[in-house]
């Protein structure tokens, strides 16, 4: 395949193999498997500052626990401004064009204004206590403000549906509804969640002697009865959730979208999701790389490589679209980025020394070409 590309990165034209030979001679040649842009799909760059401060496979309620009141014990900002941007220029050195970025505070705000990474953050909200519903509801919408002043692509979203009462999840969904935006929840990345609406039994660190008992029997029937139906909503991890919970999601959404983080699950649980019983109840997957505080790096093509080793069956072109094209559809960013073709400016990225059948893709060299 040749590329000609006009010098702000737009692609021009696309010529098949046969017309390789046709191309002028000053053309840059290069072996290797070319792919466009990379879109991260579920990131928390203002944890960034965490790398390596949390113990490996200690379960969800220890993580939890470990990362109560993680924002009102951070270091300096100038600390955490540098971690965000040594973060953001790891992520661009690997070909990341496109981030789906989920926010508590506006830290990472000025980052997002400078980078020419395209950015839409998720201003995420959690809170047990219904008496205080209002009062973080109001914060989340200051917050939404101020990214909106900066004309920053962003959209409200829950944490889980096991960490929100039951008043804040019906103000914020209503709000999400009336706004008709894309939103995330982290759904189903602990078995804890499943156990919780089942027995009604606390989950440890994350709920006090103030918190609601959960009216509902399963998380499939929390989500259908308490998310918004017609809003598309990425579900993200679901490392715990069986055929019959996701039947149940892709019946009661109208475009629900699946997000693995599989490193950031082996280090926090030691469990993966069931990729290809996902995929083959519907192609709308994604894959993103987490946090830094349950990853040891943001690296998309080490996710994809975990997968691929999990799951021999699964083929490499579908990873590699649910890290291209797959996560511009969700962002609706697909006119721009996600695939190499004319008109389209999606960035360009070479994975040097590719042979056809690898299915390890960290181990190759991978350069940015645009």
């Amino acid at each position: 395949m040749a590329v000609k590309t006009g010098t702000d990165g737009t692609i021009l034209e696309v010529f098949p193999s046969e017309y390789c030979e046709l191309i002028e001679a000053n053309s840059y040649r290069c072996c290797g498997l070319l792919i466009p842009g990379l879109v991260n799909s579920h990131c928390h760059l203002e944890l960034s500052w965490c790398r390596g401060l949390y113990p490996e496979h200690a379960g969800m309620e220890a993580f939890y626990g470990a990362m109560s009141g993680v924002h009102s014990r951070r270091p300096s900002d100038k600390i955490i401004l540098s971690d965000i941007q040594r973060a953001i220029d790891e992520l661009q050195r690997q070909g990341i064009v496109a981030i789906a970025d989920i926010s508590n505070t506006d830290i990472t705000l000025s980052a997002k204004i400078r980078s020419n990474i395209h950015f839409h953050t998720f201003l995420e909200v959690f809170g047990t206590n219904p008496r205080e519903a209002k009062y973080r509801f109001n914060d989340l919408l200051s917050l939404q403000n101020v990214f909106a002043e900066e004309n920053q692509s962003c959209s409200l979203s829950a944490h889980t549906l096991i960490t929100l009462s039951e008043t804040l999840v019906s103000l914020l969904m209503t709000r999400i509804a009336k706004e008709k935006s894309f939103h995330s929840i982290h759904f189903l990345e602990s078995n804890e969640e499943n156990i919780h609406f089942e027995t009604k039994i606390p989950v440890r660190n994350v709920h006090g002697a103030e918190a609601e008992a959960s009216p509902f029997d399963s998380a499939a029937e929390a989500a259908c009865k308490s998310l918004p139906s017609s809003n598309k909503v990425m579900f993200v991890h679901n490392t715990f959730a069986d055929k019959k919970t996701i039947e149940k999601i892709i019946s009661c959404f109208q475009d629900p979208w699946f997000c693995f983080c599989p490193a950031s699950n082996q280090f926090i649980t030691g469990s993966l999701p069931d990729v290809p019983m996902i995929h083959a109840l519907t192609p709308n997957i994604l894959i993103g790389t987490d946090s830094l505080s349950s990853n040891h790096e943001l690296n998309m093509f080490k996710e994809i490589d975990i997968l691929l080793q999990k799951f021999p069956a699964l083929k490499p072109e579908i990873l590699l679209q649910a890290a291209t094209l797959n996560g511009a559809k969700f962002l609706g960013i697909d006119d721009r980025f996600g695939s190499i073709s004319k008109n389209k400016k999606p960035g360009l990225v070479l994975l040097e020394n590719y042979q056809p059948g690898l299915r390890e893709f960290s181990s190759l060299k991978v350069k940015r070409l645009i």
